[in-house]
């Protein structure tokens, strides 16, 4: 699904610059910095060729498209596609409600042994942790932090108190999915992510004190009710990935 919703928007941005003709919109400097890391991660995946078996070599390239030059050429493409303020909130609503989704398939498996989402067709690496319906952990916590980012956004761009409300719910939702599928690296990048937000975007410095507050108290209770403090604080102090 990701990769036809990616070739959607690569096919929309060529219609956009063939067919009408659109004026080449420059290069930001996220965007050259982008470039640049793609063009060292390409070097060193064209580095190691010599050492890789095909098989090797295919998953490798499956994870260079996969993880690096779809996610980060999205930033590129959709900055070139004509937007309207309500294509924008549409698509924000699309990934709270693949979050809200995404967090009860994830309690379902981790805390009742519901495995009716987890895909059976490729290995499921992660075990004891919600990975709803992906082969590991690192990848559910991912999307549902791209999923509490887009939370975040439509909080602040709505004026509706009940879209506000329902919102801050799926935030609390999401994140305890975060929280059962014990993994730390995504989280990471929430983190530095909230904080950009929070230092550029003085709309949700309230949202974030409140939500840090509430959050940690309501997580700690939560957490002692139904979680084995014990093998979470193992995985969180552990080495391995």
């Amino acid at each position: 699904v990701d990769r036809l919703i990616w070739l959607l928007l690569l096919s929309l941005l060529l219609f956009e610059l063939i067919l009408r003709k659109s004026s080449p919109v420059p290069f930001s400097k996220l965007e050259k910095a982008i470039f640049l890391y793609l063009g060292w991660v390409l070097f060193c995946f064209l580095w190691t060729l010599p050492d890789k078996t095909k098989e090797i070599l295919r998953q490798d390239l499956a994870f260079l498209v996969q993880g690096f030059v779809m996610p980060m050429m999205t930033c590129i493409i959709v900055r070139r596609l004509k937007w309207q303020p309500q294509h924008f909130d549409f698509i924000l609503i699309g990934l709270v409600v693949v979050g809200v989704f995404l967090f009860l398939i994830g309690a379902m498996q981790y805390f009742f042994g519901i495995t009716w989402f987890v895909p059976t067709y490729m290995e499921v690496i992660h075990h004891g942790r919600a990975t709803g319906t992906f082969a590991n952990a690192v990848e559910y916590c991912s999307v549902l932090s791209v999923s509490m980012l887009a939370a975040i956004l439509l909080y602040v761009r709505s004026s509706n108190n009940i879209v506000k409300f329902v919102t801050l719910i799926a935030i609390g939702l999401m994140a305890c999915g975060a929280v059962i599928s014990m993994t730390r690296g995504p989280l990471v990048g929430f983190g530095l992510a909230t904080l950009y937000l929070f230092i550029v975007d003085k709309r949700v410095r309230p949202l974030f004190a409140v939500g840090a507050f509430l959050g940690g108290f309501i997580g700690a209770v939560l957490a002692f009710l139904f979680l084995d403090i014990d093998s979470f604080v193992n995985r969180l102090t552990e080495l391995s990935p």
